[in-house]
Formats: C-alpha cells, sequence, structure tokens
C-alpha cells in the first residue's frame, strides 16, 4: 500500500490521528479483527473525550496500527469492508443490541467511486410504456439539488427553480459573520460526495463552495433557472398536471410539470419579533439571514436580540470590532462541549485523509455512529421521575447536570452571569448549541452585556427594556430565527378542489405523511418537510434529505411502472402516521416543555422534529409502499391500484 518513503511519513503522521477510525481502518485493510478487542472498546457517547481513550491507549493504538499498516500490500485499497465486517464493528463499537444498524451504515460509506448506494437503479427511458414525464423541484438548496442529481442519473427531465442567484439555499442566504456547521464536517455532506475540508466544523463560505462544486461536479448548473421565485402552483385535474406561476424579474410565467417537489426547506423565512415601535429604529437594522455587509460596524453601538444558534455565531465576531455590544435573550441555550469547532484540520490530518486508504470513510463512520440515535434517550419523559422544566427523567437530569459544569467552569468568577446563563427548560427542550467556550469569553468582555429583562419597545434611538431601562444602539440586529412552522410560505399550493396547503395547514400546523406526502395533493412531494428535523438525534440534514430523497424517488418509479397518472397518499395512511407521530413527541422534552423553541409551532405542536429513532425513518423511507396511496391510470390503462392493508403506517 506503501512505499518506504511514504510508510515513513505515515509512521511520522499517526500521531494526529483519531485512535478509533485509525483502529477501524487497520481492522479494514488487515483483516485482523482481534484488534476490536474489549479493552479498546470505545465510548460512543456524544461530547466523549478522545472516545474515552486515555492517552497510553491512544499510544498503543498507533504503535500497533503503525505496525500492522506496514505488512499491507495495495489489494486492501480495492476491497471493500464486508457486511460482516461492519456488523461486528456497529456490535463491538456500540454494543450488540445495535447490530440491525448494519444496512443503515453500508448506506452511508463510501469506499470507491462506484460505491453510491443511493443511485437509482431504474431508468426511466426503460419504464414499460412510452411517455414524457417532467418533474419541477422548487429550491436549489442542498435536498433540491441532491434530487435533481438523481433524476439525472435516472434520466427523467428536471427543471429546479431557485429565488436566488446561485445555488445553496440556507448557505447561500446566510452570509454573516461566524456563520458555520454546527456538526462534524465528515457527516455535514453528501455520502457519495466527500469534500475536502480544512475545518472540522465546516464554515458558510466552505459549505457554500461543497455545494457549488457539487452542482457543477454533476452538471446541474444545466437544470437550475436562477432567480426564478415560485409564487404559486395549482393542480390541473384534468390534464394531471401542477401549473407553476414563476416570477423572473417583472415577468410572471408558467411552467407546466407532471411532478412537483417542494425543497424549500424549513429554515428560509426570517422571523422577526413583534416588538412594539420595531420599525421606528432610524439606524441600519436587519436580521441575521439578511446580513447587510454595507454597515461597518466598527466603532458602532450594536444591539442584538436573540441567543439562538445564529446568535452565538455572530456575536463574538461583531464584538471584535464594535465599541459596544448589547444581546437581548429571552430565554437561554443549553451549550454542548465543543471544544474542536473553531479549529482546523492540521496538516497531519489532512495527510491522513488524502493519503492513508479508507481513513476518511471510516472517520466519517465514528462520526456517525456516535450520533447515530445521539439524545434520545436522554429527552426521553420518564412520568414517575416525575418530569419538571428541570429535568424529564433521571438520565436526563444526570445529563443536565454535567452540562451546567460546562457553563460553571467558565463562570466561576462571575456568579451573576452564570446566574444569567442558566438554561431555560429541561435538556433537549429547545435547541442545544455547540460550544467551545467562545460564547461565555465573548461576554465577558467589558464591552459587551448580556441583559435578561424584555424588551418592552423599540425606539428610534434603540431599545427600551422592562423597568424602562434603555440602551441606545447605532446598529441593531435580530438574530431571531425563522419561520420554522410556516412551511412553504409565501408560496401557494393548491391541490385537489383549489384548496391551498397552507390553508389545509392552518398556517403553521403543518403535517406530512413521513415529510413528503399529503393527501389531496397528487404528484406532490415535500423534502425536509414536517416533522423531519433529527435534531435530538445528531445526524445532519444531508442524511435526512438522502433518506426522503430516496423515497420520492421510488414513488416515481412506482408513478411510471404502474402506468398511473398520479400517485397521492391516502387520508387513513396520513392522519394514523401523524396521530402516532405526535404521540411520541408528548413524550420528549421539546413536546412536555413549556419553554418558548422553534420546535413547536403556535399551537404547541412540534411540527419539526422526528420523535422516533434513526433507523425507523431510514427504514420507513428505503421505498414506498404501494398500499400507502391511491393511483389513477393513465388513460386506456388500468395501472396499478393502491390497497389498504398492508400499510406501512399500520
Amino acid at each position: 500500500m506503501f512505499d518506504t518513503d511514504q510508510r515513513g511519513e505515515l509512521r511520522a503522521r499517526l500521531h494526529a490521528a483519531d485512535p478509533l477510525a485509525l483502529l477501524l481502518t487497520t481492522v479494514h485493510h488487515t483483516g485482523k479483527l482481534d484488534l476490536l478487542s474489549a479493552q479498546w472498546r470505545p465510548d460512543m457517547a456524544i461530547g466523549a473525550i478522545e472516545r474515552g481513550y486515555s492517552p497510553d491507549v491512544q499510544a498503543a493504538i498507533r504503535q500497533t496500527c503503525s505496525d500492522a499498516l506496514e505488512e499491507v500490500d495495495g489489494d486492501s485499497e480495492e476491497r471493500g469492508p464486508g457486511y460482516d465486517l461492519l456488523e461486528r464493528i456497529v456490535a463491538w463499537s456500540m454494543g450488540e443490541e445495535f447490530a440491525s444498524y448494519t444496512p443503515l451504515l453500508a448506506d452511508g460509506l463510501f469506499f470507491h467511486p462506484s460505491d453510491d448506494p443511493g443511485e437509482p437503479r431504474w431508468q426511466g427511458s426503460a419504464m414499460p410504456r412510452d411517455r414524457d414525464l417532467r418533474v419541477a423541484v422548487i429550491g436549489a438548496g442542498e435536498s433540491g439539488l441532491l434530487l435533481a442529481h438523481r433524476l439525472r442519473q435516472a434520466g427523467v427531465p428536471v427543471t429546479v427553480l431557485e429565488k436566488n442567484a446561485d445555488v445553496g439555499g440556507t448557505w447561500y442566504e446566510n452570509s454573516y459573520p461566524g456563520c458555520r456547521v454546527d456538526l462534524p464536517s465528515q457527516i455535514y455532506r453528501y455520502s457519495s460526495y466527500p469534500g475536502r475540508w480544512e475545518d472540522h466544523y465546516s464554515t458558510q463560505p466552505a459549505m457554500l463552495a461543497y455545494l457549488q462544486a457539487f452542482a457543477r461536479d454533476n452538471g446541474l448548473y444545466d437544470d437550475i433557472e436562477f432567480d426564478s421565485e415560485v409564487l404559486s402552483s395549482r393542480w390541473d385535474a384534468s390534464g394531471a398536471k401542477w401549473i407553476l406561476d414563476v416570477r423572473t424579474g417583472d415577468t410572471v410565467r408558467e411552467l407546466v410539470a407532471d411532478v412537483l417537489v417542494s425543497a424549500v426547506g424549513q429554515l428560509n423565512q426570517p422571523r422577526l419579533p413583534e416588538i412594539t415601535g420595531r420599525e421606528t429604529f432610524t439606524g441600519p437594522a436587519f436580521h441575521s439571514s439578511r446580513w447587510d455587509h454595507s454597515v461597518d460596524l466598527t466603532g458602532k453601538r450594536v444591539g442584538v436580540i436573540g441567543t439562538g444558534a445564529s446568535a452565538l455565531q455572530v456575536i463574538p465576531e461583531i464584538a471584535r470590532s464594535a465599541a459596544e455590544v448589547r444581546v437581548f435573550g429571552r430565554t437561554m441555550p443549553w451549550l454542548a462541549p465543543t471544544p474542536n469547532l473553531r479549529t482546523a484540520v492540521s496538516a497531519d490530518e489532512q495527510w491522513l485523509f488524502d493519503h492513508l486508504p479508507h481513513y476518511r470513510t471510516w472517520y466519517r463512520a465514528t462520526e456517525f455512529l456516535t450520533t447515530v440515535e445521539g439524545n434520545l434517550h436522554l429527552v426521553t419523559v420518564d412520568p414517575d421521575y416525575p418530569p419538571t422544566e428541570q429535568a424529564v427523567s433521571a438520565a436526563n437530569a444526570q445529563l443536565g447536570a454535567m452540562m451546567r459544569l460546562w457553563i460553571d467552569a467558565q463562570t466561576e468568577d462571575d456568579p451573576e452571569l452564570r446566574a444569567a446563563l442558566a438554561p431555560d427548560g429541561p435538556f433537549g427542550a429547545k435547541r442545544w448549541i455547540a460550544d467551545d467556550g467562545t460564547w461565555i469569553a465573548t461576554l465577558k468582555q467589558p464591552h459587551v452585556q448580556l441583559i435578561r429583562e424584555p424588551i418592552k419597545e423599540v425606539r428610534p434611538t434603540g431599545v427600551v427594556c422592562a423597568g424602562d431601562q434603555s440602551h441606545d444602539l447605532d446598529v441593531l440586529i435580530y438574530a431571531t430565527g425563522f419561520q420554522a412552522a410556516d412551511f412553504l410560505s409565501p408560496m401557494r399550493v393548491e391541490g385537489r378542489d383549489g384548496v391551498d396547503l397552507r390553508h389545509r395547514w392552518a398556517g403553521d400546523d403543518a403535517s406530512a405523511y413521513l415529510g413528503t406526502c399529503v393527501p389531496g395533493y397528487p404528484n406532490f412531494f415535500c423534502l425536509y418537510g414536517p416533522n423531519t428535523s433529527i435534531v435530538v438525534h445528531g445526524v445532519s440534514v444531508f442524511f435526512i434529505s438522502e433518506c426522503a430523497v430516496r423515497y420520492v424517488l421510488d414513488a416515481i418509479r412506482l408513478l411510471l411502472e404502474s402506468r398511473s397518472s398520479t400517485i397521492e397518499v391516502r387520508e387513513s395512511v396520513a392522519v394514523a402516521y401523524q396521530h402516532r407521530i405526535d404521540e411520541a413527541g408528548r413524550k420528549l422534552a421539546w413536546g412536555f416543555s413549556e419553554v418558548s423553541s422553534w420546535y413547536k409551532n403556535s399551537r404547541g405542536r412540534s411540527t419539526q422534529n422526528w420523535p422516533l429513532s434513526t433507523l425507523e425513518y431510514w427504514q420507513r423511507t428505503r421505498q414506498v409502499a404501494p398500499a400507502d396511496f391511491d393511483f389513477t391510470p393513465l388513460p386506456g390503462e388500468h395501472g396499478h391500484q393502491g390497497r389498504s392493508s398492508g400499510s406501512a403506517a399500520d
């Protein structure tokens, strides 16, 4: 595998290797299963430092692996790990009870350029009839791009309509200083498109460049119409078509498609708080996702409303140049210790990613195994505990106590700040935020002030809080999140009988079968739709998109193969499914707690989060269950008839 010089370079760089990733890489290349010993079994809990390995154990692993890799020839570079080895690794690292996760792991690993488990195994041109079928996809973010790529692979014509001037979605729109992902780079990406990451947690420019490269390398720009905003779409039952009104500049035109897919995501419409006098402020004021780069904050008095993920990223950057920073926080988030959040990948680590065959893939596997179910069991309500706004179970309380130590250790010299940073609600009731200590260090700076009093009103010169405390400001920034529950806003989608989908959803009470299908809306699908955020589990939105895209592709295949003009999920199936989702959600921290969170809509129901296991979502989106759907045959065809028995919703 390596010549003499390369072996010497490998030995010199192994000190930077992740011990577990290196161990699995070595087992793959050598077949030495005895390396998966009980003494080297890792701690796969989220946040476990160095997988629980002591410095001595790390050194022993690296030395053993170095010696073993010396003996490897090049043949192992061409061999996949095999299912038995993957199963052994899953059981060894996570426990025998997780052996059923092996297919899920295999589905997300990429060992050779030819490995692409998500590639469709069918071709539209090979379907049993001569029929033109065109798909319209709204949005060229990460989910829309992936679907377009898969449709091109299947030979199905696709048009992607993007309101912005380039691809990227949220990573195009959110360009505020300090913007980055909060999951490791090696899992926040497509499974079969590794990319090359300079940081352990990618920055916004790197993520945007990655998505642009994916689109460019796969020829997707040819199928994207930019600066094209879909204003509305309506179902034409007589022709079994979707008719879209698309605005480009001052022109509105019609576009017709057989299948319509919304890939607009959940976090694209900024949410501005309803504060008296908000429009009266005379200085620059803007939302973090619509950052005004023409405004120079140097020497300015800057107010930031919000203490969510965007705020915790942007405030340290603002504090570098602003004269004063006032942070207005209604609630405080939980902080998840993430020491390498802002750490670049070292030259030695990058060499291993680039030159040690399959190390990058096994590194991704270790991150995935750690996060695949994340903290789901730790946010489950134990009615006998009993649950409170402090903790919902004994395990939840224990985790909360451990995480509070992260705050306590940084605020030993400032009891007032410690009290102000106490998280609201039990752990899991709202999004926790990756933190490397930068946030609290910023708040400790003399020109930065955290204000917990509620805002009473905004005035032309600043903000007034409860008790009539005034804060004069030059610039006001809203880091107040998004209208996460108002799916599809402001677009209209009219299904059968001309009913607008947002009316069916009563504004923000969205629901969709597996987050993708809605009764009454034939040939219509959502990506990253209702109840598909797997925030508590720790897997990335890319994983969710790969699952949903596979499901939508299979629905399109079935539409063609069954000689049908329409496919539509059954009302009874969707209702039973949503009942189960809502019941499960009420048994988790965010369903129990009253704390304010974007997880829930105005009615207190979670329309965002997936409350079941990652494995279940992956399994249920592998392929469409025909019995869950009704089909309309093409004229002159008998077609496939959906049946009520054997529904996947049962």
